[in-house]
């Protein structure tokens, strides 16, 4: 299987700097995103942002530093100081579940969390870490 040179698409320098938000790319190209989530998750970087969203990728291995229960505390301490002012801790589903449980607590808004994927991209384990945050945080 071959591709022309013709067909490829040019690479500048500084287009595959990381970042620390997706939409902070410098040129947005379905392969450029895909390399960037390639290296963030050969890097066991599996959650990254696109503005407000969270882009988790199922990391296959919840021992990750990441993951650890005793992390959890650290994102419930940011009480409803984060919602304006925005998170110091990296996005996580915590966080994700954080700021709709004090959004439903200081708007009295009912609130909501999607989580979409293919079969087998971890969505049901997402859904549990956002479960076990909102059940520890009432």
């Amino acid at each position: 299987f071959q591709v022309p040179v013709t067909s490829l698409a040019p690479v500048e320098d500084g287009w595959l700097k990381p970042v620390k938000d997706l939409l902070e790319m410098t040129t947005l190209h379905d392969s450029l995103l895909l390399e960037h989530i390639r290296r963030s998750y050969w890097d066991d970087v599996v959650n990254m942002t696109i503005g407000p969203i969270l882009l988790a990728l199922n990391p296959f291995n919840y021992n990750l530093p990441l993951y650890c229960e005793s992390r959890m505390p650290l994102y419930m301490e940011e009480r409803e100081d984060s919602l304006d002012a925005g998170s110091k801790l990296p996005k996580h589903h915590w966080s994700v579940a954080h700021e709709a449980y004090w959004r439903m607590r200081t708007s009295n808004q009912p609130q909501s969390v999607l989580i979409s994927g293919e079969s087998g991209a971890g969505k049901t384990e997402g859904a549990k870490i956002v479960l076990k945050y909102l059940a520890r945080a009432s």
